[in-house]
């Protein structure tokens, strides 16, 4: 039961590779067939990129010897230095942190990364991403501050937090002098602001020694409901098969400490069934058979709500007004979670949601401000055509 208007869909050479990785023997000889012969590793896609250390990991594990299997080998030796560069980083804050009474949970691919994939060259990570108490945040960005980080480009001013709008957020992103990011959090998901779910993911959360400091790090369960719901994000240049990788791996390493009602649960609590139904309908079609049956039956059977339907349209597609949809998509859950109704046309509400966004002294500064990014989305969309260069969304 795949719905193919809302899921994205791998393209057959993202496929093939995931195929090549995660299936058995004979039927991953042919897939990496397949793929090679097609594959020019000279101008692999981002997306690609990322699962060639898992790749090189495979062809060793089938005897497969090949032309490019040395840049595999280096590839996957860079990204495990690239990836103890971050986790030293990342040491000193938890342990700046914990000096200091903030309490920390490590998530997305730094978790994924650190304890789940079988060594740290595995699956590269871009950045760090961090979850701390709401009331904490204050001070860790203070502390944050001191230790040589700041405010990345396009967030928050720090000075324009404060408790009444904290909760329209999720995260703050901040770099340092080396350009490492950092993704503080204090939500995990955009959509799910000012709801109880931290709660929850607080008291499963397992405790870990990260470099010899202690912290605590997502549920295997939790890492994969939120795995499920980034597989179905539409990102310009990019897909979904990063995200797919990472729950296969969590389902061959952690099978037996997934809490399959927990994921259940939260997709129905957080209406996000859509994206849950889709990524384990396909994943067990595909490449991962080993979903439980009951919880197939039980996720395509659930009635998704409406603000399910919209925001997984939002979602998973490219949109003309380019992040101001998704913006879009995120008050919609936190006006239903507020007032537990969904009112599609509160402009007002949106207006001073959008003023916190992009940082403004005024309400009356959004819908000009809305205007401008809007001509400067249509002129780089001119500027890819007619040039064919790559442009980012300055959103």
């Amino acid at each position: 039961m795949i719905n193919k208007n809302y899921l994205l869909y791998p393209k057959l050479n993202h496929e093939l590779l995931l195929k090549s990785i995660f299936l058995e023997k004979e039927k991953a000889i042919t897939a990496w067939n397949n793929w090679r012969d097609n594959a020019d590793f000279n101008n692999l896609d981002k997306a690609s990129f990322m699962l060639l250390p898992l790749l090189y990991k495979k062809l060793g594990q089938l005897r497969i010897d090949d032309i490019n299997i040395l840049k595999m080998k280096g590839i996957h030796r860079s990204t495990w230095y690239n990836n103890n560069t971050i986790f030293h980083s990342i040491s000193k804050i938890i342990e700046i942190f914990n000096i200091n009474g903030i309490q920390t949970i490590l998530i997305k691919g730094t978790a994924l990364a650190y304890y789940y994939y079988e060594d740290i060259g595995l699956r590269p990570t871009g950045d760090i991403d961090i979850l701390i108490w709401q009331e904490d945040l204050h001070q860790a960005i203070g502390l944050l501050q001191k230790a040589g980080w700041y405010k990345k480009k396009y967030t928050h001013t720090f000075d324009s937090l404060s408790n009444s709008n904290i909760p329209l957020k999720n995260a703050i992103a901040f770099n340092n002098s080396i350009g490492q990011g950092l993704d503080l959090h204090w939500y995990l998901l955009p959509e799910c602001c000012n709801s109880d779910m931290e709660d929850t993911l607080w008291e499963r959360a397992k405790e870990v020694t990260f470099y010899e400091i202690p912290t605590k790090i997502l549920s295997s369960s939790d890492l994969l409901f939120h795995a499920c719901i980034q597989a179905n994000r539409y990102e310009k240049n990019y897909t979904p098969i990063r995200y797919l990788a990472d729950i296969i791996t969590l389902l061959n390493t952690d099978y037996s400490n997934l809490n399959w009602h927990h994921i259940i649960a939260s997709a129905i609590k957080q209406q996000m069934i859509l994206p849950v139904r889709n990524v384990l309908n396909y994943l067990n079609h595909e490449l991962c058979p080993s979903i439980p049956l009951a919880i197939l039956n039980d996720i395509n059977i659930r009635k998704a709500g409406k603000i399910d339907i919209i925001s997984n349209k939002v979602r998973s597609r490219p949109s003309i007004l380019g992040s101001l949809s998704r913006y879009w998509v995120n008050y919609l859950y936190y006006s239903f979670s507020v007032s537990k109704k969904l009112n599609l046309l509160d402009f007002i509400g949106f207006f001073k949601y959008m003023k916190l966004i992009w940082g403004l002294k005024y309400t009356w500064q959004v819908p000009l401000t809305m205007f401008l990014k809007f001509i400067n989305r249509l002129l780089n969309i001119y500027r890819v055509k007619t040039s064919h260069v790559f442009y980012t969304n300055i959103d």
